[in-house]
């Protein structure tokens, strides 16, 4: 708390940043295994238990690669959708212009993730249902 206390009399932006950084990553790597374990344990009904922790590492890892690369490609596709480089100086239109057009393509990726789901359990569904048949 002391720390907080002082990083936020500095008002430095670099030192505000770094605090918010290590508490995200204190809580994530102190409770984020606990928020998954229903995700992990519904993705892993056939996978031995030797080999549980390779697996549920891997699906830590790869949702933290999309945070980072969904946070990243949205950031650039504000950046070029505004037009401006300093969104200290830019015109309240611009900005929003800006999120209009990240937050369009964001509402793509996902109903293109869902339409991929949705195919996917339907191919496998049917895989199923022609595995009874034979």
């Amino acid at each position: 708390m002391l720390l907080g206390q002082r990083l936020r009399a500095q008002a430095d932006g670099f030192g505000l940043i770094m605090f918010a950084w290590v508490r995200h990553g204190a809580a994530t790597g102190q409770f984020g295994d606990r928020r998954q374990l229903a995700n992990h344990t519904a993705g892993m009904p056939d996978i031995g238990p030797e080999q549980r922790g390779v697996v549920s590492g891997l699906l830590s890892l790869s949702r933290n690669l999309g945070l980072i690369t969904g946070a990243s490609v949205m950031g650039a596709v504000f950046a070029l959708a505004s037009g401006t480089m300093t969104i200290t100086q830019a015109r309240p239109e611009v900005v929003a212009t800006g999120l209009r057009l990240t937050f369009a393509v964001a509402a793509i990726l996902m109903l293109l993730a869902l339409a991929i789901a949705v195919g996917g359990r339907a191919v496998a569904t049917r895989h199923a249902l022609q595995g009874q048949v034979s």
